[in-house]
């Protein structure tokens, strides 16, 4: 249940910071950070996967990053690659932690730097450090305690991770170049939504949370919530392209399940 909560809170988090980023710069900023995602995302997994005896040095190493970027902070560009990184490697990790009070505090810690955004108490450049810096954190504890996690065990990891790291953030991408400002954001918020919404439900049966008769029960509410989803494009009158890749991407995901789950 604390898991749960926990990444309720980090994809609120994340809708929030989307929601609240002037328009002037949202488009570099989501363009960016959906291709950043798609190479990151399966990077973070193989080194997980495949490089666990060297987990410890990757931490440093991406500390060390941390470090360096702040002399680059005056490119936008820069300091979002080195947000993307943190996001995932912290995300993953805390997420996966024998800890989940930890993952539970990282977090909240998450979601509550929104409200400085929010608030214009901090521009979005300042929020990217604020949230590097909590991942830093992170990491430092991690480094210290030498804090394990739990491996998660599936049919074709790898397969499993690239194909539904692509269906996840090129739809997304896709997004940027065809709608802007406050059409990119409501577009953007519900795809992540939709997907976010279905990758949950999986996580759960890959941890085995959920059993297979809980999980198919899930699965049909599921799937009649993010249907009807996009609807709520009708009233703003959003492209029929924005439709395609969204279903399409939804049936992808169906047959990811189907095939590995």
């Amino acid at each position: 249940m604390t898991n749960l909560i926990s990444y309720s809170l980090f994809f609120l988090g994340n809708f929030l910071t989307i929601i609240f980023i002037p328009d002037t710069i949202i488009n570099i900023f989501l363009a960016n950070f959906s291709i950043f995602s798609l190479i990151i995302g399966p990077i973070n997994f193989l080194i997980f996967s495949k490089f666990l005896e060297k987990k410890f040095t990757i931490l440093k190493i991406i500390l060390l990053l941390n470090s360096i970027s702040i002399f680059f902070l005056n490119d936008f560009k820069i300091l979002i690659l080195v947000y993307t990184i943190n996001i995932f490697f912290s995300d993953f990790l805390s997420s996966q932690l024998k800890f989940p009070k930890l993952n539970f505090l990282y977090k909240l810690m998450f979601f509550l730097a929104s409200f400085l955004l929010i608030f214009d108490l901090a521009n979005i450049e300042e929020l990217l450090l604020i949230r590097v810096i909590l991942s830093s954190i992170l990491l430092i504890l991690v480094l210290i305690y030498k804090l394990e996690h739990v491996e998660l065990k599936i049919k074709y990891p790898i397969i499993y991770q690239f194909s539904t790291n692509i269906n996840y953030y090129l739809p997304l991408y896709f997004t940027t170049l065809i709608l802007e400002m406050f059409f990119l954001k409501l577009v953007y918020v519900i795809f992540q939504i939709g997907f976010g919404l279905i990758l949950k439900i999986y996580d759960l049966r890959i941890r085995k949370i959920i059993n297979d008769k809980t999980f198919n029960r899930y699965n049909k509410f599921l799937y009649l919530v993010i249907t009807f989803l996009p609807l709520i494009f009708l009233y703003f009158k959003i492209p029929l392209l924005i439709y395609f890749l969204y279903y399409v991407s939804v049936l992808i995901f169906i047959f990811i399940k189907k095939k590995f789950l």
